[in-house]
């Protein structure tokens, strides 16, 4: 999963927190999840060190389902995105 919060969201630096619009098509559940994710990245740092999962388990201790459905989620999307593309028309 490492890889597929980039994709979902990120938070810069300077703690700006950068979320995908294609995330509006997941269920509340997991955008929640997905910033609450990333927000604990805000406390504490980049890696998923066993006092950040502890975090997360706090407030999502079901996070392996969570972050289950997410790939899921994410692949459909990313399958309908990529259908979407290819029918719209081209313009000159």
């Amino acid at each position: 999963m490492g890889g597929l919060f980039r994709f979902m969201a990120s938070l810069s630096k300077n703690r700006n927190l950068t979320i995908n619009t294609l995330t509006r098509h997941l269920p509340e559940n997991l955008t929640q999840y997905i910033i609450y994710h990333e927000l604990a990245h805000a406390k504490h740092g980049k890696k998923h060190n066993q006092t950040f999962w502890n975090t997360i388990r706090k407030k999502h201790p079901n996070h392996n389902a969570l972050e289950k459905d997410l790939l899921a989620y994410w692949f459909l999307i990313q399958k309908t995105e990529t259908a979407n593309q290819k029918r719209k028309p081209k313009t000159t």
